[in-house]
């Protein structure tokens, strides 16, 4: 989760380039990240992106591979042959980052024993006179502010 504004919007520049979208409009960059406890049969990480609300990559625990979910990011590979190799890395490293959040957060005192969920939503929205970052955290369905010190506390 470091210096995740800079890369969300390197990423959302390129894929404007990319797919030529007109800055004259609004677009917008998202990661949602779900990170759950073992136990059930699913994964135990998941992460999606979404350019302007539209799905373009999945990457889960099971797979560990970024996979594009739409045609048009193939286009991505002549701008940066590596892309999807870039993209599975990132997706990699935000998994351990999530996963040593989860654990730092199921040791604190008063947490109960069972299934939790951690989310994470990354987001960048692009306009034609400025640039907005946001981060969200969730633990078990309650909101979290990122500025809590606890959020820091499991990731090395």
């Amino acid at each position: 989760m470091e210096d995740a504004s800079g890369k969300i919007f390197n990423v959302l520049l390129f894929l404007t380039i990319s797919v030529q979208l007109s800055l004259a409009e609004r677009h917008s960059l998202q990661y949602l990240y779900t990170s759950i406890t073992a136990g059930i049969n699913f994964p135990n990480f998941t992460a999606v992106g979404l350019v302007d609300g539209e799905q373009f990559m999945y990457y889960d625990s099971n797979i560990s591979k970024a996979v594009p979910k739409t045609e048009w990011i193939n286009t991505c590979k002549a701008f940066t042959p590596d892309f999807w190799t870039t993209e599975t890395q990132k997706h990699q490293n935000e998994q351990r980052d999530c996963q040593n959040l989860m654990t730092a957060l199921m040791q604190r005192p008063n947490k109960p024993d069972g299934d939790h969920t951690l989310q994470v939503i990354h987001s960048c929205t692009l306009n034609d006179d400025m640039s907005t970052f946001e981060s969200k955290f969730g633990y078990d369905g309650e909101n979290v502010q990122n500025d809590d010190n606890w959020l820091t506390e499991g990731i090395q």
